[in-house]
C-alpha cells in the first residue's frame, strides 16, 4: 500500500528553472513537484526521460515526490474524436511509465484553453518580495478590451465592466501588452498550447463552441474511466487540481 504523511515540497521547473535545485533543499524542502516540460503535449513520456529526471533531482538529495502535470491534450477535453481515443492511448501510457519509475503521485487538470491563470507574474509586496496574483478587474480589461471575446460582456455585472474600463483606460501601452502576454502566453509549467496572439488565443477558445459545462464534465468522467484502471494497475495515484481561480474564465 502507499501511505505518506505530509510532506514539504517545492515546485521545479526543470534544468531551466532559476531557482536551482541547490537552492530548493537549502529552502528546507525534501520533495519535489515537476513534469517533463520539453515533451510536447499529447506525446509519450517515456522511462528513459522520466528515469534523467528522476536521477537528476535524487542527485541533489531530494526526491520527485509528484508529477504534475502530464498535460491532458485539448482533443481529449472536447472529446474530439478519433483524436480523442488516440491521445488517451498515449496518457495511459505515460501514466504507466510513471509507475514503472516509481513516481506515485499524478497531479493534473482538465481546465480548457488557459490552465491556471494569473494577471501578474510580478506582483510587488511591502517586504521587496515577489509574488503571482489575480486580479479580476485586469482579466475583464482583457477580455472585454484586448481580447473583445463575443459575448464577454455578459460574464461580468455592470459595476464590473465599468471598473474594468477604467482600469484599462488607466492602462499604459506597456502594461496592456504585458497583461495580454501573461494570460496568453501563460504561466511556467502552463499544461494547454493557447497559442501567443490574441488570433491564436481566440481560435483555441472557438474551438470549444457548443462544449458546455455538462459536456465538459461527461469528457472528463470518460478520460477518467479510462485512464484510472491504467493508473491503479501501475499504482499512481492521480489527484485533479480544481479550476484555478476557482470560477469559470472566458465563458
Amino acid at each position: 500500500s502507499f501511505y505518506r504523511t505530509m510532506e514539504q515540497a517545492w515546485r521545479w521547473y526543470g534544468p531551466d528553472d532559476p531557482v536551482t535545485l541547490e537552492h530548493v533543499k537549502q529552502a528546507g524542502a525534501t520533495g519535489i513537484v515537476t513534469a517533463l516540460h520539453d515533451v510536447p503535449i499529447g506525446d509519450v513520456w517515456t522511462v528513459d526521460a522520466i528515469e534523467a529526471r528522476k536521477s537528476l533531482v535524487e542527485r541533489s538529495g531530494l526526491t520527485w515526490s509528484v508529477a504534475e502535470s502530464i498535460p491532458v491534450h485539448e482533443a481529449i477535453k472536447q472529446g474530439r474524436e478519433p483524436e480523442r481515443s488516440a491521445f488517451i492511448d498515449k496518457y495511459k501510457a505515460s501514466v504507466t511509465n510513471l509507475g514503472r519509475c516509481g513516481i506515485r503521485l499524478l497531479c493534473y487538470n482538465f481546465m480548457p484553453v488557459i490552465d491556471w491563470t494569473r494577471t501578474d507574474l510580478e506582483r510587488g509586496w511591502p517586504d521587496g518580495s515577489r509574488a503571482l496574483a489575480f486580479d479580476l478587474l485586469d482579466f475583464a480589461a482583457f477580455e472585454l478590451h484586448l481580447l473583445q471575446r463575443p459575448g464577454a460582456e455578459a460574464c461580468y455585472d455592470a459595476p464590473v465592466r465599468a471598473r474594468a474600463a477604467a482600469r484599462f483606460a488607466d492602462m499604459s501601452e506597456d502594461g496592456r501588452e504585458a497583461l495580454a502576454r501573461t494570460v496568453t502566453a501563460g504561466l511556467p509549467g502552463r499544461t494547454t498550447a493557447a497559442g501567443s496572439s490574441l488570433a491564436d488565443f481566440q481560435a483555441c477558445l472557438d474551438a470549444y463552441a457548443g462544449i458546455d459545462k455538462i459536456t465538459m464534465q461527461a469528457n472528463l468522467a470518460h478520460f477518467l474511466r479510462e485512464v484510472v484502471p491504467a493508473a491503479a494497475a501501475a499504482g499512481v495515484y492521480m489527484a485533479i487540481h480544481p479550476d484555478d481561480p476557482p470560477m469559470p474564465l472566458l465563458g
